[in-house]
């Protein structure tokens, strides 16, 4: 089904790309010699961001339909990480991360409603447990993909990378029509 193919697609690029950000963020902060005080704030603006996203997408995530908050939020990632790869200054870090932090956990929120939106219920675990599985596997392939990217360009481009792969993702999500249970 192009529905499952689509959203697959976007988890997958999810996946491999978010994950990007948060495991070389340090390493981009160190690289523009940010002091641990940035750092530290830098990671606790995207923690109570983190916090505040479930309540600012609970709305979107119920009203929207098909995928679009699965493509706002991976248009948000994309955006937040995009805006740290303009400017290392601490402000700026900081708008990038709280971006990222508002937006990241609500993709696997989302997943789940378009599950629920389009499978019958007594297929919901295995649809999940798929979702799951494509998810793992960019989990996996991303950050080490990322990693080469850094050794030969810097920890700038984990940033670029997870820019790109997470606008790609939103692109595949607007492909997905809202689709009734079969």
């Amino acid at each position: 089904r192009v529905l499952f193919r689509s959203v697959s697609v976007a988890y997958l690029l999810f996946a491999g790309g978010y994950i990007a950000y948060i495991t070389f963020l340090s390493a981009y902060l160190t690289a523009h010699h940010a002091s641990v005080t940035q750092v530290a704030v830098t990671w606790a603006a995207l923690g109570v961001a983190a916090i505040a996203g479930p309540v600012l997408w609970n709305r979107p995530l119920r009203a929207w339909p098909g995928a679009r908050a699965l493509a706002a939020a991976l248009a948000g990632i994309s955006a937040a990480a995009a805006v740290a790869i303009i400017s290392a200054d601490p402000a700026v870090v900081i708008v990038s991360a709280v971006g990222y932090g508002v937006s990241f956990l609500v993709v696997p929120a989302a997943i789940t409603r378009i599950v629920h939106a389009a499978v019958p219920r007594p297929d919901w675990t295995a649809a999940l447990a798929a979702f799951t599985v494509v998810f793992a596997v960019g989990q996996m392939v991303g950050p080490y993909l990322a990693g080469v990217l850094a050794d030969s360009y810097g920890a700038g481009a984990t940033l670029v990378w997870t820019a790109a792969l997470c606008a790609a993702g939103s692109v595949a999500s607007l492909t997905v029509r809202p689709a009734g249970k079969p």
